[in-house]
């Protein structure tokens, strides 16, 4: 066995000692190192400052990887994943989440400057209505549906009796509503006059300001969002294997939006804005830097001195180029400014724009949406009977509600093209093409085999792979169309076939 050195069996007590007995010049070198058992080498080198860790500090173990502050800061964000109700392992993070098939959902919100809220507005994206998404709403609010999730200009207005129900307002107490740019608050001419007679002032947002300017967005929507998602958190744990539906939405939201709506948040919103108290330069010259610097011209000619090769700038611009300023492609739409959109001049010009349009698409029908049946193009190839007698249109004009006509529904034979109107579930028109299968013996009702329209052809319909056939009265028939057109070659390309009609409506 060998034989133990003296070294490593001094302390840092005894080393701390020595050091000042000798910087103190009460012993010297050889008797501090001889006294305080020392090796003279170790002594010296602490005197000299020649050790590279900190002074008087022995390290013991193994050499880390990381140093004390790489450390540190993987502690920290350690934490901050553990604030945010994750786990240490992956398995954990994959329970604490749900999978990625969910739909939109729209939260409209409303916060007054004294700190009250209107209670808010979900639109859920379904086609019907189910007394389940209510299950733990807030008291007083809405629930709705829509095709998209998002909000439309029915669901506005809407929203708007539901504002003036609980806003209280009228033309002798009337109220600001700050609004952004969106077309289902600008562009609705029912809303702004609904609007005008509750004493409901709508003023609209400059474009691209609604982050700073938006009470919501500044200092509402990113606590409720963190809420929420904290809530959802901890429904998945409780849960385990149960994914989030619609129907825990309102429930999950509900717990956040307890938790974010406060009047101190509703009050600092506003004040950060700088809508209340009233502060015009609550923005700094800083904040207009980003689009000052997209509107500058510069005419000074500048010298750039290219680097010499193998420099370490030429390497670091390869790495990381610094972005440069480059002219996008121009954007003709008008940016909007923030402008009162329930009054006179803005309603009326408005009105006219909407005039404008609809000249537009009434030009664009060239003639009568019928012609006698002799007058059709032979171009097209028959693919069932009809009797005739009806008029049609050519493949250029344009067929909307308007163009209907009565005509002698008796006639009808079976293989006709008819379009026929039904109702959905909000007592809306939708309009669908279908062939008659047969007229039944009760009076007045007439069986059809619907199609479906084409999302890959333009005003193109193809049969279902299963027959949707059902009996619709004879007075659900708008119009009986001219025998269809097909397309392509292939079976299954003439299985699709279009009418020469483009339809201004709603058809499926």
């Amino acid at each position: 066995m060998s034989k133990r050195g003296k070294y490593g069996q001094w302390s840092e007590a005894d080393l701390a000692l020595a050091v000042n007995a000798v910087r103190s010049a009460t012993f010297g070198l050889n008797e501090a190192a001889r006294r305080y058992n020392v090796p003279k080498a170790t002594l010296r080198r602490h005197m000299t400052g020649q050790n590279k860790g900190p002074p008087l500090v022995k390290s013991f173990g193994r050499t880390p990887v990381f140093t004390k502050a790489m450390e540190e800061e993987l502690e920290s964000h350690i934490l901050k994943f553990e604030e945010r109700m994750f786990g240490l392992t992956i398995k954990d993070v994959g329970a604490a989440s749900s999978g990625e098939r969910g739909v939109n959902t729209t939260v409209v919100c409303c916060v007054s400057a004294a700190g009250s809220y209107i209670p808010p507005m979900f639109i859920f994206k379904r086609k019907r209505y189910a007394p389940e998404l209510e299950r733990g709403a807030p008291a007083g609010s809405e629930i709705v549906i829509s095709d998209t999730g998002y909000i439309t200009s029915e669901l506005f207005i809407q929203w708007l009796h539901h504002f003036k129900d609980n806003a209280v307002c009228s033309k002798e107490n009337p109220v600001l509503l700050l609004l952004d740019g969106h077309t289902t608050h600008s562009k609705n001419l029912e809303a702004l006059f609904f609007a005008r007679d509750n004493g409901i002032i709508m003023l609209q947002l400059p474009s691209h300001t609604t982050h700073r300017m938006q009470p919501l967005d500044v200092a509402f929507f990113r606590p409720l969002g963190l809420y929420y998602i904290q809530a959802q958190e901890t429904f998945l744990r409780q849960h385990i294997g149960k994914p989030v539906t619609q129907y825990d939405v309102v429930t999950l939201l509900a717990e956040a939006y307890g938790r974010a709506a406060t009047v101190g948040t509703a009050e600092n919103a506003f004040k950060a804005a700088g809508i209340w108290p009233v502060n015009r330069h609550v923005f700094r010259d800083h904040d207009f830097a980003p689009s000052d610097a997209l509107r500058q011209t510069s005419d000074v000619n500048t010298i750039s001195v290219p680097p010499t090769p193998g420099s370490f700038s030429e390497s670091l611009n390869k790495a990381s180029p610094v972005p440069q300023i480059t002219a996008g492609p121009s954007n003709q739409r008008k940016q909007q400014n923030a402008e009162v959109i329930t009054s006179t001049p803005y309603k009326e010009n408005l009105e006219m724009q909407k005039s404008k349009a609809n000249e537009k698409l009434l030009a664009k029908s060239r003639r009568a949406v019928f012609a006698d049946a002799t007058t059709v193009s032979n171009n097209f190839e028959a693919s069932g009977l009809s009797s005739g007698g009806e008029d049609f249109v050519s493949s250029e004009d344009f067929v909307g509600t308007d163009d209907f006509k009565d005509f002698n529904r008796n006639e009808l034979q079976a293989n006709d093209y008819v379009l026929v109107c039904l109702k959905n579930e909000k007592n809306r028109d939708v309009f669908y093409v279908g062939q008659i299968v047969q007229k039944k013996s009760t009076a007045g009702f007439i069986e059809i085999s619907f199609m479906r329209k084409s999302t890959k052809i333009k005003n193109a319909f193809v049969f279902p792979a299963v027959p949707d056939v059902s009996e619709v009265d004879d007075c659900d028939i708008k119009m009986k169309l001219r025998n269809p057109q097909k397309h392509g070659q292939t079976k299954r390309q003439q299985s699709y076939i279009s009418f020469g009609i483009e339809f201004n409506m709603n058809v499926r």
